[in-house]
């Protein structure tokens, strides 16, 4: 991982292997056996006008191929912005995630959310455009001693396997690399008190929590017309 830049603008990045795909399609563990080589690239691209915002611009890519190896290009995170990826040879085949980070504060009130979204399509109806969102709100002091807060999660069906090749799948260990399951939306009111008086740095957390989860599986196979999960027909 790294980090460069100042207070108002910075620029974040993970990069790593993941594990392997092999050509059954099981993963394989311990390294490579005969499968794909799985790279992850993650880039942040930040703007803190002041201590009360920021806005930040996310960008990551899973790339993999049977010689994948660490890459330059995936490791530039102004890579999209200057250069052409698609041009020829193709070494390595790749997916890609676009979305973005929100963050103010007013006094004693703090949001912040995300959106991610697998590729924008304008005139392509091929393939549908897949989000996830998660967000809070917090409120301090709301009465003495106590903060008040709520939580959402929306993430889609399709937000970790949005593609034909298994093994560019945002899947680790066959687990979201975000959250651990998909197809769910997840909100939850919770209360800090702090208890300082009964013991100093005591915080108890009442929490109310609503789970709405859908019926698919993060592996699924990835269908392009099917958006609520269903199988298509057999011809």
């Amino acid at each position: 991982s790294f980090r460069f830049g100042n207070n108002k603008i910075s620029v974040q990045g993970i990069f790593g292997q993941l594990d392997n795909l092999g050509r059954n399609g099981e993963f394989e563990l311990g390294g490579r056996i005969n499968g794909d080589r799985r790279f992850l690239a993650v880039h942040r691209i930040n703007w803190r006008p002041n201590l009360n915002f920021q806005l930040s611009l996310i960008k990551a890519d899973i790339y993999a191929s049977g010689n994948s190896s660490i890459s330059l290009k995936y490791f530039n995170p102004f890579n999209d912005l200057f250069f052409d990826r698609t041009g020829a040879p193709v070494n390595d085949h790749s997916n890609s995630f676009v979305g973005g980070f929100l963050w103010f504060n007013k006094n004693k009130f703090t949001l912040n959310g995300q959106l991610m979204l697998d590729d924008i399509h304008v005139t392509d109806n091929n393939e549908r455009i897949t989000l996830s969102v998660t967000g809070s709100l917090h409120f301090a002091d709301i009465i003495r001693n106590v903060d008040a807060g709520l939580e959402a999660e929306m993430i889609s069906y399709q937000s970790y396997n949005t593609s034909t090749q298994i093994s560019t799948r945002y899947v680790y260990l066959k687990k979201g690399l975000a959250t651990q399951f998909n197809d769910y939306v997840l909100s939850s009111l919770y209360a800090d008190i702090h208890a300082n008086e009964l013991l100093k740095g005591l915080i108890i957390t009442p929490r109310l929590t609503a789970l709405l989860q859908g019926e698919q599986t993060i592996n699924q196979p990835f269908y392009q017309f099917t958006p609520e999960g269903e199988l298509p027909p057999v011809v």
